[in-house]
Formats: structure tokens, sequence, C-alpha cells
């Protein structure tokens, strides 16, 4: 895949900060340049999006917090998934939110590189 206007895709990139808060910046951009396809590039952005987790409690909880007081959200997905009440703790809840926010980042930076045709297959 071929960049059409590095300059555009920098801009685009400057609005994921909570994406880069949590993946390399300089991989992704290493990734778009690597991907022959957006469905690779898809593929591969949320295949590092799978591999984000939570370690500690504390910065779970923080997390969580911030993000999903009520832990409505974050049960939701847990459900989905098929956990049970057994299986799941802080940084499980955490994990699943964090990934669910950041697969939206995804999904929303490929369709911004798409409608601002950035990138040429």
């Amino acid at each position: 895949m071929k960049i059409l206007n590095q300059e555009k895709l920098y801009n685009i990139l400057n609005f994921y900060g909570f994406l880069f808060n949590h993946l390399d910046k300089d991989d992704v951009i290493d990734t778009i340049k690597e991907s022959t396809s957006i469905s690779e590039l898809e593929d591969s952005l949320l295949e590092k999006v799978n591999e984000v987790e939570f370690i500690y409690y504390s910065d779970a909880m923080e997390f969580l917090s911030l993000h999903d007081a009520s832990l409505g959200k974050s049960l939701e997905l847990a459900e989905e998934l098929g956990y049970t009440i057994k299986d799941i703790d802080s940084t499980i809840l955490a994990t699943l939110l964090l990934q669910n926010m950041l697969r939206e980042q995804v999904y929303n930076l490929i369709n911004d590189l798409e409608e601002e045709e950035i990138l040429k297959e």
C-alpha cells in the first residue's frame, strides 16, 4: 500500500492520542506503510490491540474509575465474551474495556484514512 500524502497522514494521526497512549505510534506508522491492503492493515492493528492488557490491579482500577465507574460497559463486554462472575477481576474488566475502546479507535482511524484517500492499494 502506498501513502499518497504523508502530511495528511500525520495530521490525522494527531487526532488519535488515546490510541497512541497504548500503541507505539512509530509501530503503527510502520504497519500502515508495510500493509498491502486495508484489510491487512486492519487485521495487523487489531492484533496489536489484542496484545494490550492490564497487569496491575491498581492501574486497572484507575482506568475503570475513569472510563467505566459503574462497570456497566466492561461487565457487558465480559458477558458477551462468556465470562462468568468467578472468572473476572479488575484487570480483566479493564483490559476488555481498553481493547474495545482501542478497536473503535482503529476502525475510526481506518475510516479516516480511507475518506481522506491517504492510502492507495
